[in-house]
């Protein structure tokens, strides 16, 4: 075994240990039947909400609770929706949020322990092509499962947690934002393109949404919950103010931020198109900015515009896969090693 490996190894069981230390028996039982008995049936869901969201649990065992000793204060709800206002002042316009998404335990640590990270961030897409799956294939039992390693990572580096939803699965979506809140997540991207439809959710629809995850967080004492609210009206052959409406209409429901897709196929939102949001909506929209293709507005640009947010979403992953090829390459040619690589 090499010593990257030994060391990623045990980096991960030290991250499994710390988190899982703090777990109840009881609480552990409640989240595998919540994880491996989805429904989609409201009738199911006020069942499960009545005996699964005990809001002393989120006050006691919650993993970041646990990581932190000389910080033996922040042992309360508050203490989550502290991190979730954090997390929603970091949204500035001209002065935006940058998020390099992870997709596993082990980005997830690597990002977090950066000094210039100020909230982790997760992106579906990534999630599940680490578990050999589409992004539209991806169930919430498996985003869940990758969320939950992140979260443990997100705890112990003190970092706010914002989970890419896809589209929030369909009924399913109370159960979901209950169980990001379980895990310490205080921030979501919902979509408002269903995968079940093949279609966009009517505007009023997905405004319903938008409303129905911040009422179910602020059930469980996280009222700032985050959302950034994703539209694909560009990806399904809308113009521009048809997407900006949108946003307009979700971020007046609650949400933080708006974001508009373009797709890999448009490609991407174009920089007139940009500036017309940022003004419309008042500079709280979330860009994804290009990191596989040259010539994409930067950092510097985007913030020169005004936008609240960066993301990357699954292009870290992109950008950085290739790597792992050519270390095996390196292996299989028998090449040696030129410098220590510590984790």
């Amino acid at each position: 075994m090499s010593k990257l490996t030994y060391n990623l190894l045990h980096s991960t069981i030290r991250i499994e240990r710390r988190a899982l230390s703090g777990l109840s028996t009881s609480n552990s039982r409640l989240w595998i039947a919540s994880t491996y008995n989805p429904t989609s049936s409201p009738s199911s869901f006020a069942f499960r909400q009545q005996t699964v969201i005990p809001k002393r649990t989120l006050t006691t065992t919650h993993p970041e609770h646990q990581t932190r000793r000389h910080n033996s204060t922040m042992t309360s709800t508050q203490t989550q929706n502290d991190r979730a206002k954090h997390l929603k002042s970091l949204h500035k316009p001209g002065q935006p949020l940058i998020l390099a998404n992870v997709w596993d335990s082990l980005t997830a640590n690597v990002v977090a322990a950066l000094p210039e990270t100020k909230a982790l961030a997760t992106a579906s897409y990534a999630v599940a092509g680490a578990v050999g799956i589409d992004d539209p294939s991806l169930t919430l039992a498996e985003n869940l499962r990758a969320v939950t390693g992140i979260a443990k990572v997100a705890a112990r580096h003190n970092k706010s947690l914002t989970a890419d939803l896809q589209d929030g699965y369909d009924d399913s979506l109370p159960s979901a934002i209950t169980q990001l809140v379980e895990l310490g997540v205080v921030g979501c991207n919902l979509e408002d393109f269903s995968r079940t439809r093949d279609a966009l959710y009517s505007i009023d629809e997905a405004v319903g949404r938008v409303q129905l995850a911040l009422r179910t967080a602020a059930d469980l004492g996280v009222p700032d919950f985050v959302v950034n609210a994703r539209t694909d009206a560009l990806l399904v052959g809308h113009d521009i103010d048809e997407a900006i409406a949108r946003g307009k209409a979700y971020i007046a429901a609650g949400a933080t931020t708006a974001f508009i897709w373009g797709g890999r196929e448009r490609p991407g939102v174009r920089t007139a198109e940009v500036e017309k949001a940022v003004k419309e909506l008042g500079g709280m929209l979330n860009v994804s900015m290009a990191r596989v293709r040259k010539g994409g507005l930067g950092v510097q640009e985007l913030r020169d515009i005004g936008v609240a947010r960066i993301s990357v979403g699954p292009q870290l992953m992109m950008r950085t896969i290739g790597a792992v090829g050519e270390e095996a390459g390196k292996i299989y040619r028998g090449e040696n090693v030129e410098t220590d690589t510590v984790l």
